[in-house]
């Protein structure tokens, strides 16, 4: 092994893996009412330590400020989502809606799992998207 190398077997015990495995997130729909509007959010369950079980939880993050270089910095300023489903049986699709969104604002969401220990997995893809706009069109002009 090269110097400044880490060998991970050797730091933790046999058997442990990485926590859970990275989470993907789509878009699924944009809608909006007179006041708010509104994304479904759908992923694809991961397994606890990339092979088995069902991991313990959802952490899901969204914020009105593009994330940067320091993703760290982002998610802690980034406002939590409330009432993400209990994971189900790995491979199954999830979804969310994350309501209450302030039309014509774009969004950047990250979601995470994590595991009974509170092992945390690596941040989804990034999802960035235009929340539809919650004004009443004009009305039509006055025939003529």
């Amino acid at each position: 092994m090269k110097a400044g190398m880490w060998d991970l077997n050797q730091l933790f015990p046999s058997g442990f893996a990485r926590a859970t495995a990275t989470v993907s997130l789509l878009l699924a729909c944009l809608s909006s009412s007179a006041t708010a509007a509104e994304v479904s959010l759908l992923w694809t369950a991961p397994s606890e330590n990339n092979s088995t079980g069902t991991v313990s939880g959802y952490d899901l993050r969204y914020s009105s400020t593009p994330v940067g270089a320091d993703t760290v910095s982002w998610w802690s300023a980034a406002s939590q989502a409330v009432g993400e489903p209990a994971p189900s049986t790995p491979g199954t699709t999830e979804s969310y809606l994350l309501a209450g969104l302030s039309g014509g604002v774009t969004y950047s969401v990250l979601l995470r799992s994590y595991d009974e220990a509170g092992n945390v997995s690596p941040f989804s893809n990034l999802l960035s998207f235009t929340a539809p706009d919650t004004t009443s069109p004009p009305p039509p002009p006055p025939p003529p």
